[in-house]
């Protein structure tokens, strides 16, 4: 008993000795960091605040304030706390707060402050995650010099903000656009903080349509169910191509507190919009969010969906991902966009052109101008040429989302929480959709002809299947675009519209002919322009040997030259671009030396030639080595006089290839 006592007496004491406004401050502190927790960040601030009135230099309230006004999208504040807590903490105590601090100073503009910030990060941390974070703060110094070089030569572009009837002092994402003369979006229409209760926030983002008479924008009206539904937000939304389809979010919040969103679609039917179902195939599930989809043609009548989702299997945090309809449409199994696109940070807002294949998205793990920046990239499938930033003014220091082009292709639309918005409580605290139009866009196309390669009259051939591709020197596989027959326009010609700032291959096959490319680039093309370009092809005959120059050896070597390289990857390609032909590797000699010691040299030679074309992406069981030694000669080794005849020699030093057959091709699946 006198043992309870005592302790209940020191308990009192001890309670007792604490002044009143130390109570206070635990109080808002405990406060503070369960409003931060669950996500409330303008309460977490005045409770953090609370707590710095008595204490300034209270490190942890500093932080996470910092932190608060960050995720809340204030920037300048959030660099204001993240700076005086740096001031006071020891050198590495809060490592990723150094990292933050320059990102804010990144998105205020400060890019040459933000640049040393972000190089002394990465040359001087020695912490936790060292070689993430350094990775980070290198791509983030890049981005600065990315940001200097684009506001020094900014795109010929106006964004403009087109008022308040569409957009709202809160949040307006995901715009649609019906013609030319309506828009549809989602938002929330409200202009105070909005606190959530236990389950759903009021009011809910839902969708808003508004219409246009002349050049102004009529007020937004909410659409009616069953798209919106009293229960779920709703956003994102897209159109099948058919436009018998409308796919789009609904997402609400678990009893873990986190956002669940699944991609829902409602069909057009005797005159009205059924009731919304959530799509199948593996594209929804109950682990894992998927929102914001992108709808386009694909090939063969089927549709293609490019979604985002934090689902496992993607490269870190929310990736894009896509699935193939069958011609009934209903999608198959999904595949994540690959490394090109995705980061091991966020990729968002996908929206697709089936024109010309190219895919518009947001990044945070790209190099960019502030938080999320918006890319442009071309391809199909897993296979994308290399993201390009779509420079100032289209992205900010801020963050720039939904990329959206009318038809005219030089119109359109994007969101963005930019300087200029309609603010809430910081400058950059809310999104609103925003149009843009390019001034004097570059147009590119590039026309020509096929010809037969040994043709001096240059006779177009017909029936020549003419593929565009986006060329990447990086990769063995390359990203088709378009294709088009020299019959089709009735001029044996084929004629391709292009995008500036791009690198393209242009393809050329049929039935008994090598198929062969040539390169296109727009990477400086600043004024409209229509390319000529002529493809040369090689007629093929089976069991006709033909010569590969410049393949050098070391004397009574058999590994490959640096030399050699080039002419080796042109044959990898060309192998590649066809596919179903058996091809022998030979090499050859002259007579200088053993017949027997020749042969081994030349077999080895060829060997080293397979080898390469492998590696290069080649299938194995399409390539023959042979040897021939110095059995076939195709100069005099010597003179008439019988002197020795060097460059007869080096003529019969050679590599040449020849067709063998073909294999039977696999069926690609369905």
């Amino acid at each position: 008993m006198m043992k309870v006592k005592t302790i209940a007496l020191i308990v009192w004491i001890l309670t007792w000795s604490i002044p009143a406004s130390m109570a206070s401050v635990t109080k808002d502190l405990k406060m503070a960091d369960q409003l931060f927790e669950q996500g409330h960040y303008y309460d977490a601030i005045d409770y953090y605040q609370k707590v710095l009135e008595s204490q300034a230099g209270h490190k942890h309230a500093l932080y996470h304030v910092a932190m608060s006004y960050e995720y809340a999208r204030d920037y300048k504040n959030a660099e204001e706390y993240y700076k005086r807590l740096i001031e006071l903490a020891d050198k590495w105590e809060y490592p990723e707060a150094k990292l933050s601090y320059a990102d804010m100073m990144k998105r205020n503009g400060s890019y040459e402050k933000a640049r040393k910030e972000f190089k002394i990060f990465q040359r001087s941390y020695r912490g936790p995650n060292a070689s993430v974070l350094k990775k980070e703060a290198k791509i983030m110094a890049h981005g600065c010099d990315l940001a200097l070089r684009y506001l020094k030569n900014p795109k010929k572009v106006v964004v403009s903000h087109p008022g308040n009837n569409i957009n709202s002092a809160y949040t307006e994402i995901s715009p649609l656009p019906m013609g030319d003369s309506a828009l549809i979006y989602a938002g929330i229409r409200s202009d105070t903080v909005i606190i959530r209760d236990d389950k759903f926030p009021e009011p809910l983002i839902q969708f808003f349509q508004s219409v246009k008479t002349g050049d102004q924008w009529g007020p937004g009206e909410l659409m009616s169910q069953p798209i919106n539904d009293a229960e779920y937000h709703t956003g994102n939304g897209a159109f099948s191509p058919d436009g018998k389809r409308f796919f789009f979010s609904k997402c609400y919040f678990d009893d873990k507190n986190q956002l669940h969103c699944e991609i829902n679609v409602s069909k057009y039917n005797n005159g009205s919009w059924g009731a919304p179902e959530a799509v199948g195939g593996d594209i929804n599930g109950a682990n894992f969010s998927s929102t914001q989809p992108a709808i386009g043609s694909y090939k063969d009548g089927k549709d293609i969906m490019f979604y985002v989702s934090d689902k496992s299997g993607g490269r870190g945090g929310k990736d894009i991902w896509y699935s193939v309809s069958d011609k009934k449409g209903n999608f198959k199994k999904s595949k994540n966009l690959g490394r090109k696109v995705n980061t091991p940070k966020d990729e968002i807002t996908p929206t697709y052109e089936s024109s010309d294949k190219t895919l518009y998205f947001s990044s945070m793990g790209h190099a960019g101008m502030g938080g999320f920046d918006l890319f442009k990239s071309q391809g199909s499938d897993t296979k994308w040429s290399t993201p390009e930033n779509m420079g100032h003014p289209i992205n900010s220091g801020a963050d720039d989302t939904y990329y959206v082009i009318n038809k005219d292709q030089t119109t359109g639309y994007l969101v963005s929480n930019r300087k200029g918005s309609l603010a809430l409580k910081s400058e950059t605290c809310c999104d609103d959709i925003y149009t843009f139009e390019w001034l004097q866009p570059v147009r590119i196309a590039v026309k020509g002809y096929v010809y037969r390669e040994d043709d001096p009259a240059k006779t177009p051939l017909k029936n020549m299947l003419v593929s565009l591709f986006v060329y990447d020197k990086d990769s063995i596989k390359d990203n088709i675009l378009l294709t088009t027959d020299t019959t089709l326009d009735g001029a044996e010609s084929f004629f391709f519209t292009l995008k500036p700032g791009n690198e393209y291959k242009l393809n050329a096959k049929n039935e008994g002919y090598f198929s062969n490319f040539v390169e296109v680039s727009t990477l400086s093309s600043e004024t409209s322009d229509t390319l000529s370009v002529n493809i040369l092809v090689k007629k093929l005959q089976f069991n006709t040997a033909y010569n590969l120059r410049n393949i050098y050896y070391d004397y009574e070597k058999f590994s490959l030259r640096d030399e050699s390289l080039g002419s080796l990857d042109t044959l990898a390609r060309m192998i590649r671009e066809n596919p179903d032909l058996i091809i022998e590797i030979g090499s050859h000699t002259d007579n200088r030396g053993e017949e027997d010691y020749n042969l081994k040299l030349s077999q080895k030679r060829a060997e080293s030639v397979v080898k390469y074309l492998i590696r290069k992406g080649v299938e194995q069981d399409r390539l023959v080595p042979k040897g021939y030694g110095e059995t076939v000669q195709i100069a005099p080794n010597e003179h008439p006089d019988g002197t020795d005849n060097p460059e007869g020699r080096q003529l019969n030093r050679r590599t040449e290839f020849k067709v063998l057959g073909k294999k039977a091709l696999e069926t690609p699946e369905e």
